[in-house]
């Protein structure tokens, strides 16, 4: 019998509605309540990463924990909905640890860097995620004094690439290795001292990898491109001006070109260029339209990898603007509105259906610092968020976000006239938004940098000092707007939390926090949409029986009124009279699940 059949069953007999309510209530609360996934007696986790495997159900948290201060960090892994947790990482050498790790996209395996055999040597190794084998090392023969600098795993989780001095002390090199078992061979061999790869990314196709590095000019830095298991590199960008290098790059989604900035011989500024990913074609200026003497700063690809956007000046001298131009051309247009009213833009997000682009433009004196929605190829766009003002301020580093399927953009800003931070959602489109935050404490805020849209676009988790200030909790709220539910559970007296992940199948939460133990950082999953949030009566994001268990007894016994709520509603309860309280009850017991 489900939690609604018991209480109608209650209504029928009112013997039956203490026992009911409160199986009900308690059956709920445990399903919304957190798992602890961190080992028993770990003094600290974090790093945490949710697997991905073609069945969710076996979705595994892999995440860096220790036992104690004194003690290194480890790598473990956990079934997301609960379990046991195994030790990824094996026995240590003394003074060891492992500092950083990246599991494949296909859920199956870790790679992880750790000093684990040698105290003086980072090398890398690979290990399934639930444990089923031993960690191999994955790295070879390093010569004394060498390490493993950084790596990356091809997108068909078959190879790992990784930068190390591994032969010669001093000189990076480049290196690809299967990721389970296998020879690995040097893909990028120097012979020159003094000059090393500095970085490399992977083609999403899993075929090549393109790299920066000074090859041929000693601090000069080109781009290259090779086979991710070949030995046979060439030259990929245009010869540089001298003392000019290579800033950024990027491959287009099909893989077929390289997006870069870069100094060309005769010209004595950044600007942007493609070329065919082997190397088989000339360069393509795709900055042709910029003024003389001014830098292209930075670019992104769209998704369908058909335009470039990029971020330059419009006019000589004049404020920075949004510019889109197909990949196959050099003509490119303005597309962010007139900075003489808006004020130059400062960051840009591409949404993922390659339709629009968001950008946040500085404002002016008379505007404020605001988000501003542009189709991807016109300046025919419009304010996100038009109720901002002159004042309040949406913070840097990436601070808004677009949803997967592209409808909505989400947002934080700090507000002028309440001296918050709250967090906002609108359409992609612009318009008027929508505050997710909900009610909150006084001097309460919205972490800035800590919330994020799931994958399937149905919710927005993020993390707030929402009850309690200076005590910062985790919730969960419809992407569109809603009820924000406390989903991190009752924290001891001072408690946190610090991060969190989304599965892949938007099911779960994994969050790191001193939930538990005052200073003692532990890893925990909870449902995404909080297990039992139907049974938060009063809409204040919590299900507890001080509130929600008394109001449903109240109902059940046949009160009304006043008298149904009086000393029975949460801090921040949004259905907070008589009568949203008494309609929500009546729908709750006609419900035919809470399932």
């Amino acid at each position: 019998m489900n939690c609604t059949s018991n209480l109608n069953f209650a209504s029928t007999k009112p013997w039956f509605v203490p026992l009911c309510v409160i199986a009900c209530l308690l059956g709920n609360a445990n399903a919304a309540s957190p798992r602890k996934l961190s080992p028993p007696a770990t003094e600290s986790a974090y790093a945490t990463r949710i697997s991905t495997p073609a069945n969710p159900a076996n979705a595994r948290a892999v995440y860096l924990a220790r036992l104690s201060q004194a003690a290194p960090y480890e790598l473990w892994s956990t079934p997301i909905a609960g379990g046991t947790a195994v030790k990824l990482s094996g026995a240590l050498v003394a003074g060891g640890e492992v500092t950083s790790f990246r599991l494949s996209n296909d859920g199956t395996r870790a790679v992880f860097l750790a000093n684990k055999d040698e105290v003086l040597k980072k090398e890398l190794y690979s290990v399934p995620v639930d444990g089923s084998a031993l960690a191999v090392k994955r790295s070879g023969t390093l010569v004394n004094g060498g390490n493993v600098i950084n790596f990356a795993i091809s997108g068909d989780s078959q190879r790992i690439v990784y930068r190390a001095d591994k032969d010669i002390v001093g000189r990076i090199e480049l290196y690809s290795v299967p990721i389970a078992s296998g020879s690995g061979l040097k893909i990028v061999d120097i012979t020159t001292a003094t000059r090393d790869v500095d970085s490399f990314l992977i083609s999403p196709d899993s075929t090549r990898v393109v790299f920066l590095a000074d090859l041929d000019t000693s601090n000069i830095q080109e781009l290259y491109s090779v086979g991710i298991a070949s030995t046979t590199i060439t030259k990929i960008s245009d010869t540089l001006f001298p003392g000019g290098v290579v800033r950024d790059y990027a491959i287009t989604p099909d893989s077929s070109r390289v997006v870069y900035l870069a100094e060309v011989a005769g010209l004595n500024q950044e600007d942007l260029y493609s070329v065919p990913i082997t190397g088989s074609g000339a360069s393509q200026i795709h900055s042709s339209e910029v003024p003389a003497g001014e830098e292209v700063t930075d670019f992104k690809i769209t998704p369908d990898g058909t335009r470039i956007i990029f971020r330059a000046a419009e006019l000589a001298n004049g404020p920075r603007a949004l510019h889109s131009v197909a990949i196959n051309s050099a003509n490119s247009l303005v597309i962010s509105r007139p900075a003489s009213l808006y004020g130059e833009v400062q960051e840009f997000l591409i949404s993922p259906d390659s339709a629009r682009v968001i950008y946040k433009a500085a404002g002016t004196a008379s505007a404020p610092q605001q988000l501003h929605s542009v189709p991807v190829n016109s300046n025919a766009g419009s304010t996100v968020c038009p109720q901002l003002i002159v004042g309040d301020d949406i913070p840097f580093d990436d601070r808004f976000q677009i949803s997967p399927d592209s409808s909505r953009v989400v947002f934080a800003a700090n507000i002028a006239a309440t001296s918050t931070g709250r967090l906002f959602s609108a359409s992609i489109s612009g318009g008027n938004c929508v505050d997710l935050s909900g009610v909150m404490v006084a001097n309460g805020d919205v972490s800035n940098n800590n919330f994020a849209i799931s994958p399937n676009s149905q919710r927005v988790v993020f993390i707030a000092d929402k009850y309690v200030n200076g005590q910062e909790e985790l919730f969960s709220v419809p992407l569109a707007g809603g009820i924000a539910t406390q989903i991190s559970g009752e924290m001891n007296n001072g408690g946190d939390v610090d991060r969190f992940s989304i599965s892949a199948d938007s099911q779960w939460v994994a969050f790191n926090g001193t939930k538990d133990t005052a200073g003692a950082f532990e890893l925990y999953s909870v449902a995404l949409n909080g297990g039992g949030a139907l049974l938060d009566v009063d809409g204040d994001g919590k299900v507890l029986a001080t509130t929600d268990l008394l109001l449903i007894l109240r109902y059940q016994l046949g009160i009304r009124g006043g008298e149904l709520i009086t000393n029975a509603l949460g801090f921040g309860a949004t259905r907070n009279t008589s009568f949203p309280v008494e309609q929500y009850l009546r729908r709750l017991l006609e419900s035919p699940s809470l399932e």
